[in-house]
């Protein structure tokens, strides 16, 4: 038997992916404000939300793959990212 890929990944990504897409609105309220700021405005009712798809995961290498099955296979520790990225629109009021 080979094992191509092995990947750790989050059996339940959702309060991890609520707290991701509360830093993100958060972001994009501070970037907001600061851009009426700027404009000598200030920031009116939420016109529009959204949220973008996460970008594609990782994709394994054909170069990386085991090439015998009595090898052993080292799993290490890593990391798991989740993020949200999103776009949100303001009326400004002056």
């Amino acid at each position: 038997m080979r094992l191509n890929n092995l990947q750790l990944v989050l059996s339940d990504d959702a309060a991890v992916r609520a707290e991701a897409r509360e830093a993100a609105w958060h972001e994009a309220l501070r970037t907001a404000t600061q851009y009426a700021s700027l404009a000598s405005a200030t920031l009116g009712r939420v016109l529009s939300v959204t949220e973008r798809p996460p970008a594609a995961g990782p994709v394994p290498l054909a170069g990386m793959q085991r090439t015998s099955a009595s090898e052993g296979v080292a799993v290490e520790p890593g990391t798991n990212r989740v993020e949200a990225a999103v776009t949100a629109t303001w009326a400004l009021d002056q």
